[in-house]
């Protein structure tokens, strides 16, 4: 009995199969995951909507009003007490990041791990969003900044580029989400 002796190796067909699960494999998880810069853009979002529930927290635990300062011009934001229960406050002082545990507790986006992450527009009033001390959100009110805060209306929001991802802020309860 004569027996040709097969190589070992794979055929074209397989080839061209494995090549076509691979990519089919590689579509799926680049929708279910999505590029960094999306992922990097929630992320982002998430940190903010941590950091907005945290000053709230804090104005109803120390009985102070407490405030996320935005600056789109510089892509940061600042969480700052006031240093006494008067409306308006007189004066706003740095607070620790309880994430680094150092003051103040400022954010700068585009930098670091935020790199590509742009603070676009917020829609609160002279650009901050204040809770009171039982937590009730305000902004500024229309006109020259700084005026006294006012509750706000309706819902408020921070967009983030690219992809415009909002952090929504809702009156009254003041509770965030990002969708």
């Amino acid at each position: 009995m004569n027996h040709i002796a097969r190589q070992k190796g794979f055929t074209l067909i397989e080839f061209v199969i494995v090549i076509l699960i691979v990519a089919i494999l590689s579509a799926a998880a680049y929708e279910l995951l999505g590029d960094s810069t999306t992922t990097k853009v929630y992320g982002t979002a998430r940190k903010i909507q941590s950091d907005i529930t945290y000053a709230q927290e804090q104005a109803m635990t120390h009985r102070v009003h407490y405030r996320v300062q935005f600056t789109t011009a510089t892509n940061s934001y600042t969480v700052q007490a006031c240093s006494n229960q008067n409306t308006p406050c007189p004066g706003w002082s740095s607070i620790l990041d309880p994430s680094t545990n150092a003051s103040p507790f400022a954010i700068a986006l585009n930098t670091g791990s935020y790199t590509s992450v742009l603070l676009f527009s917020t829609t609160f009033g002279c650009d901050y969003l204040e809770f009171n001390s039982a937590g009730v959100p305000m902004e500024g009110s229309a006109g020259v900044c700084p005026t006294p805060p006012v509750s706000i209306t309706g819902f408020k929001t921070v967009t983030l580029n690219p992809g415009g991802r909002t952090v929504t802020v809702v009156a009254g309860t003041g509770k965030t989400s990002v969708p």
